[in-house]
């Protein structure tokens, strides 16, 4: 597959904005091959890595395996010579497995690693009878350009990227026994005395020994680990003032500078409340500009980055968002392959790093990036499996049958991003996921049920999402039913508002926009929590539109207001801040001063003040949305003008699809450039269902 042709393979509308699945494209059995033949060679390697210190040698076996996922990565196409590289991957197989063969006998779970490493060198033998008779088409580098303003495909001169990871030292041998001294047997108490005072001086000795031989081990070892500078001075000696840098060391520190560049602006892209969404491209333009810059720097940069995540003292997500964000940005299968590693090491199952790798992933325009991800597909970790469904359905690659195998996965964390897809797909198989979905007990799934349902037109959806109000995933059923909901489904949520404002259903009052939820509001303006009170001058805000504005105390490290459901309260002491638990008990920190942000008041008479000079203005039977019916219209234009956060721009999106029973993809996740161009493409489906404002009606959807 060319360059050019697999970029034009990835090319779509993303099913997180509502994109309709479309076909896989048929890959060739030699591409799948490969790929799978990769993926069972990280997983040996990663296993290898994890494995404790035992009598076994796998440092020889560890080498092995990076010759062969180095030479694997030679081997697919766009590679001057595929055919030696699928080879040279083969002979390295082998070289392991005779490796793994005595290792075994000593530490006999590595047999699995074997069985693996059997099984990818046979894929590489289906790769091997298609490169023997088909001449390979290399795809020749190409001069650098600056990025403008959405990540571009290098294409540098370079060798593979070489693994990381490390396997653990084996034991060292047991020392041989000591030979047995022979002692004259005491005769007298002056004699036994003599005695014990030199097998205790005998075994000082040999203590300060072994302690001596360990400090000197341990510095051997951290002198190996670390690389020296150009004539360092030894230990106890003065460093001089300056020591010149080597060319590869002074591009090295450069390239680390780069890529914190880059896991900075990973975390701090997204706007926080009261951002304007269009401030982030400036952000945006710091990372292109570092992507570029670690191109302009060459192979050795672009070597360095992998063990910057690998020996960091701390498993950082935001590095895992960096590296991905770079190899997605490099032509080379090498590239895809060290941020798998890297995912691997950090764990695929942490929700922040699944969040932080797969973001990234999102925006790459790596050619092989939809080949390495329906090779995760079928990953024993549930969360790459995940990652992958995420993925492929953002980018509106996934398929049909790729969407409803994730929404049947027995994982729960694989299961809500198929039944999500699903939904905003609207599969034909939509209704029998959403009763499977009704059954599960993890909170995300029904969380994910709920939304696809509404999203989807299942049948009498709001009905039946409408009986989860009165069981215990109430919180998770309220802003689904909201985005969808007739005025019947707006008077319950009103009246459940009523009887305990929380803050779900808080937030669902004002999505829904029925004036019968002002009372419960209101109410909620009184309440001793500030967060309850801040969310309900939201609400309000978000239905009347009346600007009331001022100077509001936030909570300490609670500025990003996100539509995201708290975990249920089961009884348990609240977590303490990192703050308070890494602090000397006698010094503990404060819990920090509140934010100071300007937002809508929290004071009840200023509200009252306002509805009282307008007291016919809001209609009981009607729908609101910034102090005017809502239309479609209304939630284009907060998409456009508002400063939201990224959660509540995409339930906005959601809220289209529902109330348009249209699709155009869009996602705040994207680069705001693109934002910019795909917006304008909402305006005719929000004109055209925009007719009667204050109307809660929804077209019916069609399945595609």
């Amino acid at each position: 597959m060319t360059q050019e042709g697999s970029r034009a393979g990835m090319t779509g509308g993303g099913a997180s904005g509502g994109a309709k699945a479309e076909p896989a494209p048929l890959v060739p059995r030699h591409v799948v091959a490969m790929e799978t033949a990769l993926r069972l060679e990280h997983a040996a390697l990663f296993t290898l890595s994890q494995a404790p210190a035992s009598d076994a040698d796998l440092r020889p076996v560890a080498d092995a395996l990076g010759k062969a996922i180095v030479a694997t990565c030679s081997g697919f196409e766009g590679s001057p010579d595929p055919l030696h590289g699928v080879r040279d991957a083969a002979v390295a197989i082998d070289e392991a497995l005779r490796g793994l063969e005595s290792a075994a006998e000593i530490d006999p779970p590595l047999r699995e690693v074997s069985a693996w490493l059997d099984n990818a060198r046979g894929w590489l033998l289906v790769a091997e009878e298609r490169h023997s008779r088909v001449m390979p088409t290399a795809i020749e580098p190409t001069p650098l350009f600056g990025t403008s303003e959405e990540p571009r495909l290098h294409h540098i001169p370079r060798t593979s990227l070489s693994p990381a990871l490390r396997v653990a030292d084996p034991n060292p041998p047991a020392p041989p026994p000591a030979a047995p001294v022979e002692r004259k047997k005491p005769t007298s108490i002056d004699e036994l005395d003599a005695a014990v005072a030199e097998l205790k001086a005998a075994s000082d000795e040999r203590k300060k020994r072994r302690a001596r031989e360990l400090m000197v081990r341990l510095k051997m070892e951290e002198l190996a680990r670390r690389k020296p500078l150009p004539d360092e001075v030894p230990p106890g000696f003065i460093k001089p003032r300056s020591v010149a840098l080597t060319r590869e060391r002074f591009i090295e520190q450069r390239a680390r500078e780069c890529f914190e560049e880059i896991a900075m602006v990973g975390m701090q892209r997204a706007p926080l409340l009261g951002d304007p969404w269009r401030t982030a491209s400036f952000l945006e333009r710091r990372l292109l500009a570092s992507i570029d810059a670690i191109a302009a720097l060459g192979p050795v940069a672009l070597a360095s980055l992998e063990p910057l995540v690998l020996d960091a003292p701390a498993k950082d997500p935001s590095r895992g968002f960096a590296i991905a964000m770079i190899a997605g940005c490099f032509f080379g299968r090498d590239t895809l392959a060290a941020a798998e590693r890297v995912l691997r090491h950090l764990g695929p199952l942490d929700p922040e790093v699944a969040r932080s790798v797969a973001g990234a992933l999102k925006l790459v325009p790596h050619p092989d990036l939809a080949h390495m991800l329906r090779a995760w597909t079928s990953d024993p970790n549930a969360g790459v499996r995940a990652i992958a469904f995420d993925v492929l359905s953002y980018r509106g690659l996934i398929t049909p049958d790729e969407i409803v195998s994730a929404a049947r996965d027995p994982e729960a964390v694989v299961a809500a991003v198929g039944l999500v897809a699903a939904g905003i797909a609207r599969v034909d198989e939509l209704d029998e996921l959403c009763a499977r979905g009704l059954e599960h007990e993890d909170p995300a799934v029904r969380e994910a049920t709920y939304l696809a349902m509404i999203v989807g037109g299942s049948t009498h959806a709001a009905d039946r999402v409408e009986r989860e109000l009165k069981g215990p995933y109430e919180d998770r059923a309220l802003l689904p039913l909201a985005l969808g909901a007739s005025l019947r489904h707006a008077e319950t949520i009103a009246e459940r508002l009523e009887l305990a404002p929380t803050k779900a259903r808080i937030a669902a009052a004002g999505w829904a926009g029925s004036p019968r939820a002002f009372p419960g509001l209101l109410a909620a303006l009184d309440s001793d929590d500030p967060e309850i009170a801040l969310a309900a001058a939201l609400a309000l805000d978000r239905i009347t539109g009346a600007g009331l504005i001022e100077q509001v105390h936030v909570p300490p490290e609670h500025i990003d207001v996100s539509e995201d459901v708290d975990d249920p309260e089961m009884g348990e002491p609240t977590e303490p801040s990192l703050a308070r638990k890494v602090s000397d008990p006698r010094d503990l920190p404060s819990d920090g001063a509140p934010d100071r942000m300007h937002l809508p008041t929290v004071k009840r008479a200023r509200w009252e003040q306002y509805f009282a000079a307008e007291p016919s203005r809001y209609a009981a039977q009607l729908r609101y949305r910034r102090g005017i019916g809502y239309s479609p219209n209304t939630s284009l234009t907060e998409l456009d003008r508002f400063p939201l956060v990224a959660q509540e721009r995409r339930n906005l999106q959601r809220e289209l699809i529902i109330r348009t029973g249209e699709h155009v993809r869009f996602d705040p996740h994207d680069f705001v450039v693109v934002q910019e161009r795909t917006l304008p493409e909402w305006a005719p489906h929000a004109n055209r269902a925009s007719s009667i404002p204050g109307s809660w009606s929804r077209p019916a959807r069609q399945r595609s």
